[in-house]
């Protein structure tokens, strides 16, 4: 494999884990799970920033999203000049293709959330974001999209009852 370059694409969020703290919903089932499971977790955590550790010494090129994980990298050692940045998301220019698409004039502004709702993801600030952001947008809605593994009914639990009708929560989507 000698004629072959290694790239390594990395999501580098379990090296963060090692250094920030996830916010946790303060019931008692997450304290139960934290102190269950919290030393396998970081054990796992070791084994796998073991791995990629091996993996991106092995690569010829490590491709991060963001500078975070290129400050990350730079401090565990590896070479700069082997890192390059490219971020998740879309550019100005792909962006400005998409707007003549859509005929569609919704005065209504919106806010959309992809992803599970989960502490990870922000689900324990996403109630004060949705408080400020309606405190200086008037009739801004919320969609958030893949709650997953929460009905609509448990995710909107999380927010104040004066919320409600401007969120709309889509669990699963194709």
């Amino acid at each position: 494999y000698k004629h072959t370059l290694f790239v390594a694409r990395s999501q580098l969020l379990h090296y963060h884990f090692k250094t920030i703290k996830i916010p946790r919903f303060k019931t008692w089932r997450s304290l139960a799970g934290l102190l269950i499971k919290e030393p396998l977790r970081k054990l796992e955590l070791n084994f796998t920033c073991r791995q990629t550790t091996t993996t991106l010494k092995n690569a010829d090129l490590i491709n991060v999203p963001n500078m975070h994980d290129l400050i990350e990298l730079k401090q565990r050692g590896f070479e700069q000049n082997k890192i390059i940045v490219q971020p998740f998301g879309i550019s100005t220019k792909r962006l400005s293709e998409f707007e003549g698409i859509s005929n569609f004039n919704n005065p209504t502004p919106r806010v959309a959330f992809v992803g599970t709702f989960d502490v990870r993801k922000g689900a324990s600030e996403f109630p004060k974001i949705v408080q400020i952001v309606s405190e200086n947008i008037n009739g801004v809605k919320f969609r958030l999209l893949g709650a997953r593994y929460r009905s609509k009914s448990e995710v909107l639990s999380y927010f104040p009852p004066k919320f409600h009708d401007n969120l709309e929560i889509i669990p699963n989507f194709e």
